[in-house]
């Protein structure tokens, strides 16, 4: 049988176990599949592709449809005569449902929203694969009402007394997917410090009719709710030590979600959010990447910075999987070749107006950023031009399939004039004199060429980027001086170009 908010026993999961913790609280009706259950519901499928693909065990499917006609009800109802329970359940028949997983590690495993009878065992199947892709054995599965909210969010409780609660208008799609800005509560020391109201945003609902999701611009949105209410369901929140999800409607707090993340995020400042930890440096366009809409881990190296999004955001929570630095619904604008710092060894002394620390510590004049790429060679981390193993992300000398090939990699005159024309060509100009390296420049045909050279004047460097090279790379002690002269050169470039107009 399944297991009935309030009547848990067994392996049900974590998530099942905590939400029924929150006796003071409004936790909408639950039932879980147990682990033995869904071994059972998928007749022993292993793979994820085999639980897409198989045929569910019948009896088990009817008692699962059964609970989800219940779901609506109290249990004293769902103990109730036949009549009596066959008239309530008709008037809530039409519910709607979450589905995910009752086990630990949030944001790991697939879950479904709005889900109604129709769509049912396709999401609790997709759950499941999701799972098993992950683990050996089968998962508890929770499926819980859903309330049709008017705000969607989620309070997050730090160590240091530091917290922040997130809500959006309408269904939680928005700011899950890193594409709207959040109320945003910022709690520290038992008080509301500020909160963070939104110019625009994206209300997301589901249109009762069809079923399907229906997105709204909002300008100038009210707060959804008052200090007080906000301040409330924080302490209660606090007090039990966990993180939580939830519905509010009527000026009620649902609870649809809980978790446990053991991490101490020290947010620095109230014109953006800290979705994981580790001191941010560097400048915008190199080590920091700089979006409008949040980013997958593996779509940025070092740090991200977003405009919009927040700490329940998809990509939030996959940063602190991965470890990876960013700082989402970020105030202001950053421009390529900003420096910023923020983190624990920030500058103390840098503030605001209001006395408050700016977490971002800008140059007076911002780094000079060349619009061709000037790469360091075989750098210890990051991007650079790899003439040997260990290999890292940029390019690399190599017979491997996306490597350039030694026969590629032209250290001499005579090599030059050998070379037939190609994709790709590493032209090492370091044992070729500065008289001989024109004529041999001018002579090489490849589509895309890649310079390695030390010192260089600006003149020199102009007539390259005249002849098309497409990336120069140096000895990292060379690197510094030789962007700048780069960034020289390129403006006679473009001055050049001009008058020849």
């Amino acid at each position: 049988m399944v297991q009935w908010k309030g009547k848990l026993q067994g392996e049900t999961g974590q998530k099942a176990r905590k939400l029924e913790q929150l006796k003071q609280l409004n936790v909408p009706n639950f039932f879980v599949i147990t682990p033995k259950e869904s071994k059972q519901l998928f007749k022993g499928a292993e793979t994820a592709q085999q639980i897409l693909n198989t045929e569910l065990e019948q009896n088990k499917k009817e008692e699962i449809k059964n609970a989800f006609r219940e779901i609506g009800m109290s249990s004293e109802v769902r103990k109730a005569a036949g009549k009596a329970k066959s008239l309530v359940g008709g008037q809530r028949n039409n519910s709607h449902v979450s589905v995910r997983i009752s086990n630990k590690n949030k944001g790991k495993y697939e879950y479904r929203l709005d889900i109604g009878s129709s769509n049912l065992f396709k999401a609790i199947k997709e759950v499941a694969a999701s799972y098993v892709k992950e683990n050996n054995g089968k998962p508890a599965i929770i499926i819980q009402k859903m309330v049709e909210p008017k705000y969607t969010g989620a309070i997050i409780t730090q160590k240091q007394g530091l917290g922040i609660i997130e809500a959006v208008e309408g269904l939680g799609h928005s700011l899950e997917q890193g594409k709207t800005r959040p109320h945003t509560y910022f709690v520290k020391k038992g008080q509301i410090q500020k909160i963070k109201t939104p110019e625009n945003c994206l209300k997301i609902t589901r249109n009762p009719i069809n079923g399907q999701n229906e997105t709204k611009k909002i300008r100038n949105p009210e707060k959804p709710f008052s200090k007080r209410e906000a301040l409330e369901i924080y302490n209660k929140i606090k007090d039990s030590g966990l993180n939580v999800k939830f519905a509010y409607k009527r000026g009620n707090f649902h609870i649809v979600d809980v978790w446990r993340e053991d991490m101490d995020i020290k947010q620095e400042g109230f014109n953006y959010t800290k979705v994981s930890p580790g001191t941010i440096k560097g400048v915008v366009g190199r080590q920091i990447t700089y979006s409008g809409e949040t980013l997958p881990p593996e779509k940025y190296e070092e740090a991200l910075v977003a405009e919009k999004g927040g700490y329940i955001s998809t990509d939030a929570q996959k940063a602190r999987q991965k470890n990876k630095k960013a700082i989402f619904n970020y105030d202001g604008k950053l421009e390529q070749g900003q420096k910023i710092h923020i983190g624990e060894e920030n500058d103390r002394g840098n503030t605001t107006e209001a006395g408050e620390q700016n977490p971002f510590t800008e140059t007076i004049e911002q780094e000079k950023l060349t619009a061709l790429e000037v790469l360091p060679i075989n750098p210890y981390k990051g991007r650079g031009l790899y003439t040997s193993p260990p290999f890292g992300p940029g390019y690399k000398i190599s017979r491997e399939k996306d490597g350039i090939s030694e026969h590629n990699y032209l250290e001499s005159c005579e090599e030059i004039f050998k070379f037939k024309k190609g994709s790709k060509a590493v032209v090492d100009t370091r044992k070729i004199s500065k008289e001989a390296l024109k004529p041999a420049i001018k002579y090489l045909e490849s589509e895309f060429t890649i310079v390695i050279i030390q010192e260089a004047s600006v003149e020199q460097l102009l007539m390259l980027i005249n002849e098309g090279v497409d990336v120069f790379a140096a000895e990292e002690r060379f690197l510094q001086d030789l962007k700048s002269k780069i960034y020289r050169a390129e403006k006679k470039f473009i001055l050049e170009k001009l008058r020849e107009k």
